[in-house]
């Protein structure tokens, strides 16, 4: 792997304060109390927000478009040393400029379609969102005071008829619970509304602060998957459906979804040690799949969920040997038509993982990289890595030639099978680590 550019923070943010609009990539300063934009092989440049407080730490950061572009930031009030007691101020800002591009470049990405094929968020936004569009984005905004400390911040395509979706919030905090906020297209406003109506199965207060919550959209059969993955330890996942007679063992409930129809919930329950730190969905053909990674525990892996109900999980070995794995990625990063996992930890390590099913059918590292701070965040973007870390923004060109070295002798037969099953552990220090 090769560092093709670098780019510095004026400071670091958290796992949470990085988000994508198109190829466009958002990163939120906590000690600055701003937020700064990077192009593919471009600068830094600062995006000008309205309305934001002074002395703010930002903590979370999303954006979507569908059609107009939309961004929210949440944040607290820095503590000052004179008043150490008082309770932080907390605020959701959210920006749009609720008007569709011009440019035909930009495409609406609400098709019922889109959702049904495994949609990916910004999959059809226009590749480069330019600054003086972010400076559009920066000046309206909808803001909303928190009564507790904001976590996860995320976004989920949800049915509001036969033929139409719209993007909802979800924003998890230290009150245990999931809040939800809706866009008002007619008053050109957000505002937030009970969880209960677009998600039941989220609509309670945790045991625990929910410190990543992710939701999937599917089809007409298995509406959604819900996963709330918690501060200490217990992932909490629910399959949605339409009525069909419940499966042995299963804890299923019907009531009525925010649509109308009625819908079915069943409950699944797993336990890691330490908080849950990411979730990653990705299909594999028409397999539906889960990364779950969590501050004391491997990387586990639950595949063909819809079908065998998050009963095979397996670990990815060594993922935790790096201290806590704090960023997930799942993207093709070689581009062979399979997907790669990539994790990054606080112990500085990037780790890449992949599917070895014709000679060794396990999750194998085929490459790592050390980098001077701890790793908050992955991305493949524009064919490159983008790693933000706590000192900045390293874009990575992947390549993982010394490994394939190994195993194409191994397809030759130059290497017994026994010899590379027996040194796939040690892949690890092998790999190019430049």
């Amino acid at each position: 792997m090769r560092e093709e550019q670098f780019i510095e923070l004026p400071s670091q943010g958290s796992i949470y304060s990085v988000a994508r609009l198109g190829n466009t990539v958002l990163v939120g300063s906590g000690d600055h109390g701003k937020l700064y934009s990077y192009t593919a092989k471009g600068s830094l440049e600062e995006v000008s927000l309205t309305d934001l407080p002074n002395d703010i730490e930002i903590v979370a950061v999303d954006a979507f478009q569908d059609p107009y572009p939309v961004l929210a930031i949440t944040f607290v009030q820095k503590p000052t040393s004179e008043v150490e007691d008082k309770p932080r101020t907390a605020g959701l800002h959210i920006y749009s400029t609720w008007t569709e591009p011009d440019s035909p470049s930009y495409t609406t990405v609400s098709s019922p379609e889109s959702f049904q094929k495994g949609y990916s968020p910004n999959s059809n936004l226009k590749d480069v969102i330019d600054s003086s569009l972010l400076e559009l984005i920066g000046q309206q905004s909808k803001t909303f005071r928190l009564d507790y400390i904001p976590y996860d911040l995320c976004h989920v395509p949800v049915k509001m008829d036969k033929d139409s979706y719209e993007h909802i919030f979800l924003l998890t905090g230290s009150d245990r619970k999931v809040h939800t906020f809706q866009a008002d297209n007619i008053n050109a406003t957000f505002s937030e509304v009970s969880t209960d109506l677009f998600f039941p199965e989220m609509s309670k207060v945790f045991d625990s602060v929910v410190t990543r919550v992710q939701v999937e959209s599917l089809n007409e059969t298995v509406r959604r998957i819900s996963l709330c993955g918690c501060e200490d330890g217990t992932l909490h996942v629910w399959i949605v459906s339409s009525p069909q007679p419940f499966k042995n063992g299963t804890n299923g409930a019907q009531i009525k979804g925010g649509d109308g129809d009625t819908e079915v919930i069943e409950k699944i329950e797993h336990h890691f040690d330490g908080m849950i730190t990411s979730i990653q969905f990705y299909t594999d053909g028409f397999q539906f799949n889960v990364v779950v990674a969590s501050a004391c525990s491997p990387t586990y892996i639950y595949t063909n969920t819809i079908e065998d109900r998050f009963s095979k999980g397996v670990p990815l070995k060594f993922s935790s040997r790096w201290d806590t794995v704090e960023a997930v990625c799942v993207a093709d990063i070689d581009l062979d038509g399979r997907a790669e996992i990539i994790v990054g930890t606080f112990g500085c390590t990037m780790l890449v993982y992949k599917y070895m099913d014709d000679v060794m059918p396990q999750w194998v590292i085929v490459a790592h990289k050390k980098f001077s701070s701890g790793i908050l965040s992955i991305d493949f973007v524009n064919f490159s890595l983008h790693v933000i870390t706590s000192g900045g923004i390293h874009v990575i060109e992947y390549s993982t030639s010394a490994y394939f070295h190994k195993y194409s002798s191994l397809l030759s037969g130059t290497i017994p099978e026994e010899t590379a099953r027996a040194s796939s552990e040690s892949l690890t220090y092998k790999t190019e680590n430049e």
